[in-house]
């Protein structure tokens, strides 16, 4: 009996150090969604990625980067702060976290004008002040989509067909005897511009002219 007691307080007086041991190793745990996140290609995505419990992330390092790439920064987020000079060239301009969401630990994040090569894995990467870290990897599937608007501009000289407001991919002009040339490419923050001049030589104005766009689905 005696030997049980001296057990008991053995386990009292270790108590303190093994709840204190608890809630350091599991300050807070990272979670997203397991299933791919599926989406086509022009419209914005939201990237799910938050705190258990919902604690404030507001004074956290919160880092979004590809996996199996070169160069990986998407979107960081350090001292309060968006940082992203060496954000990869073809994220500029297209991503936010919700600033308002970070104290209850909601660390998503917004992907504006989705690519087909935005294709691929993504992580979700929060450290706090003290060093302590977790993450989570989120899939995402670009579907392509053929949306295009298009107008030709017939001149005495020139025959110019534009592409407004695509997310295709071009591909060829198709008409009777015209050779093309290389294509002009504009990109904006939501929209991509694509034009090919083309030589109005003989009797082309008039005839029946068809454009082939595509994407990878």
């Amino acid at each position: 009996m005696q030997l049980l007691h001296s057990n008991i307080k053995h386990v009292i007086a270790l108590l303190p150090y093994y709840v204190l041991f608890v809630l350091i190793t599991e300050r807070f745990k990272v979670v997203g969604p397991a299933a791919p996140l599926v989406a086509v290609a022009g419209e914005d995505l939201i990237l799910p990625c938050s705190l258990q419990p919902n604690i404030s992330a507001e004074g956290m390092m919160v880092e979004w980067f590809r996996l199996h790439e070169t160069d990986t920064l998407v979107h960081l987020y350090e001292d309060y702060k968006d940082r992203n000079g060496d954000q990869m060239e073809s994220y500029r301009g297209r991503t936010a976290l919700f600033k308002e969401e970070l104290k209850k630990g909601n660390a998503s994040l917004k992907l504006s004008a989705l690519q087909p090569s935005d294709d691929g894995a993504y992580k979700c990467f929060i450290q706090d002040v003290d060093s302590y870290l977790d993450d989570v990897t989120l899939y995402v599937e670009v579907k392509g989509k053929i949306k295009s608007q298009y107008q030709f501009i017939i001149t005495n000289d020139v025959l110019i067909l534009k592409l407004i407001k695509t997310v295709s991919s071009f591909v060829s002009i198709l008409g009777l005897h015209l050779h093309t040339q290389q294509l002009v490419y504009k990109y904006q923050i939501s929209d991509l511009t694509m034009q090919t001049v083309l030589p109005a030589q003989g009797n082309y104005i008039g005839l029946y002219y068809s454009c082939i766009c595509a994407t990878s689905s």
